[in-house]
């Protein structure tokens, strides 16, 4: 278990966290061979307009440092090669304290995974739809860190 999250209770979230909430956005994609491949990432916007860019950073490799490393390596003539790394990103603490709302199947499917941890901190809404605070404690893709931000 990789630790990515840490549930909240949501009775002691201000009205403002839990409204500034980051939701979990799931992809999921048939790959070639059959298989389903499902990625997860976070809704960032809100965090993008709350935050100055300059005093933000991404988890993730700038596009412009993948240019300038090709562009090096094909003008030295080296030999490049690639790796994917599943769950890169879940191997990377993230040190911001970024609360993230997980809701529907994303929720229930939390639960049934470990009910032991997430079951006593589902609510529902107004609707009878499960929601699942949690911190995150990994990076995500789409998350910025901040370690100023403070909700």
């Amino acid at each position: 278990m990789l630790n990515t999250f840490t549930p909240l209770d949501a009775a002691k979230l201000t009205y403002n966290q839990r409204r500034t909430a980051l939701a979990s956005l799931i992809f999921l994609t048939k790959k070639q061979n059959g298989d389903i491949k499902a990625r997860a990432c976070a809704n960032g916007k809100p965090q993008r307009e709350h935050i100055a860019k300059e005093e933000t950073a991404s988890p993730a490799v700038a596009t412009e440092a993948n240019f300038a490393l090709t562009a090096t390596a094909a003008h030295e003539r080296r030999f490049v090669g690639t790796k994917d790394l599943p769950g890169a990103f879940l191997h990377a603490n993230n040190d911001s304290f970024v609360i993230m709302k997980l809701t529907g199947k994303l929720a229930e499917l939390m639960v049934k995974t470990v009910p032991n941890i997430y079951h006593k901190y589902v609510i529902e809404d107004s609707t009878g739809k499960p929601i699942l605070y949690v911190q995150l404690q990994k990076a995500l893709y789409r998350i910025l860190n901040n370690n100023n931000i403070r909700n």
